[in-house]
């Protein structure tokens, strides 16, 4: 089929779900069009000033020995889709700090607990600062992992992230363009979009 502005695939509203934010609109308490919510302590929001290109910055930060998340709050109690869906999404990230953290963001079992270290099943890009250069992704199932290296170092810079069901057995995870895919441990089940910090003591991110 045709592709969309941006790379991205059209959506039938027929035979497809659309979920969108560019955090414009809420408070800090919930932030966005899907009124997102926290979970964990140590947690520090924000919007702050927009830059060229990239409109409607919400800043979520970790303080102290501490693990939150920020998650689609209107999927607390119910799955935003299914890992075997056909699904295909985009995430513009910019890491505040790249020592003592540990990041990972995308798509976690619905039965995990927003802060689960790490969540039994799910299909994320996670950054470890402690072993890792560069961003892996993720496919995790039955708390067995395949970490796929990105190959892309992480930075303090805006990136354009993006996890997409290829076919009925491929995962693919993108950074900026650059387009990695995953077979193994690909979980079942249902699914939410968590975003998640981990931070150990005396760590800002």
């Amino acid at each position: 089929s045709a592709t969309g502005a941006g790379g991205r695939n059209p959506n039938n509203p027929l035979t497809s779900s659309y979920i969108s934010d560019d955090f414009q609109r809420g408070s800090t308490s919930s932030p966005g069009e899907l009124d997102w919510a926290t979970s964990g302590s140590g947690i520090s929001v924000a919007f702050i000033a927009s830059e060229t290109n990239h409109p409607g910055i919400f800043e979520y930060a970790s303080s102290g020995a501490n693990i939150n998340a920020l998650l689609y709050a209107n999927a607390t109690n119910a799955s935003e889709c299914g890992f075997a869906d056909t699904f295909d999404a985009y995430f513009i990230f910019r890491f505040f700090a790249l020592t003592n953290v540990i990041f990972r963001f995308g798509f976690f079992e619905i039965s995990a607990t927003p802060t689960a270290d790490p969540p039994a099943a799910g299909i994320y890009f996670d950054f470890t600062s402690a072993s890792d250069t560069n961003v892996f992704g993720v496919t995790r199932s039955a708390s067995t992992e395949t970490r796929t290296d990105m190959t892309v170092a992480a930075s303090t810079n805006f990136v354009r992230f993006r996890i997409r069901r290829s076919d009925a057995s491929t995962i693919t995870f993108s950074m900026d363009g650059t387009d990695k895919t995953a077979t193994a441990n690909i979980p079942t089940g249902t699914c939410r979009v968590i975003c998640q910090i981990k931070t150990s003591s005396g760590a800002n991110a």
